[in-house]
């Protein structure tokens, strides 16, 4: 398993085609999201989130993607912010 390793404080997301149950909850610990608010920004329920487990109702494949998207402007906004005062 090859790790992919450019995220905020030094996370670790894992390049796999699925993303599971444990890694999911600890990618939301490690950004500061809980479940509900994860649910609130894309817009599903909390009981939906909370279901997904590795056998039968895994991890949505698109729920990986978000969550480098959703590190990745968090980085973005961090750099805009330090170059905003020193100009």
């Amino acid at each position: 398993m090859k790790k992919f390793t450019p995220l905020l404080g030094g996370m670790t997301i894992y390049r796999t085609k699925t993303m599971k149950k444990q890694e999911f909850d600890k990618t939301l610990k490690d950004i500061g999201l809980s479940r509900q608010k994860f649910a609130d920004k894309t817009n599903l329920s909390y009981g939906a989130v909370s279901n997904w487990h590795d056998e039968k109702k895994p991890v949505p494949g698109w729920v990986k993607s978000w969550l480098q998207n959703y590190i990745d402007k968090k980085k973005f906004d961090n750099i805009k912010n330090i170059i905003k005062d020193e100009i």
